[in-house]
């Protein structure tokens, strides 16, 4: 039954999502807290069957890309779009964790893609970079661990903007780890893109 709710929800919102307006976001983002319990802040349920924590991801997916559709540069200050899209990494995060934990290939695929295109304009510069350390290294280890490599180039981009994140505060042994993580998923052929 509460595998049943939060799919309800979270298949209400994303038809929502669908509609393409403000308005639709707004409803959208809140059908993603309703499916949740109430908060996109709640924990992971210690409990619960895949099903449900497959649900429970794709509910923070949705609640990312409600955040993400009421991103407005036209309309919005610089520190209101920061914000806009940092709460929407997160929750794109919280989707990775899900899918590490269900383990969700799909799931896991999807967060980091659409955490990828928010984090974009977030990458140009180091203040904007440094919130983004925890989410991306999530998004890559929900990759590795549901043994995505489809879209080597996609791994690569979320390796790069780690790199460039780590080098801001010259965090070299970070580097090197995350260096480690990913040369054993990323085919090797792409691996020089890697530190290039």
């Amino acid at each position: 039954q509460l595998s049943l709710w939060v799919e309800l929800w979270t298949r209400l919102g994303r038809y929502c999502l669908d509609a393409n307006t403000n308005a639709a976001a707004k409803f959208a983002l809140m059908c993603a807290i309703k499916g949740l319990g109430g908060s996109v802040d709640n924990p992971q349920p210690q409990h619960a069957s895949q099903q449900r924590l497959q649900w429970r991801g794709a509910a923070h997916a949705l609640a990312g890309s409600a955040l993400a559709a009421l991103v407005d540069p036209t309309r919005q200050e610089k520190t209101a779009l920061v914000r806009l899209r940092l709460m929407a990494v997160s929750q794109y995060e919280r989707s990775a964790e899900y899918a590490m934990r269900v383990p969700s290939q799909s799931l896991a695929v999807f967060a980091a893609k659409q955490m990828w295109n928010v984090c974009v304009p977030l990458l140009d510069s180091p203040e904007t970079r440094q919130p983004l350390i925890q989410p991306l290294l999530t998004a890559t280890r929900a990759l590795a661990q549901t043994k995505y490599r489809d879209e080597p180039e996609m791994s690569n981009g979320l390796y790069q903007a780690l790199f460039d994140c780590y080098s801001d505060r010259r965090q070299w042994d970070a580097v090197q780890a995350m260096l480690n993580e990913a040369f054993a998923i990323v085919p090797s052929k792409f691996q020089r893109q890697l530190w290039a």
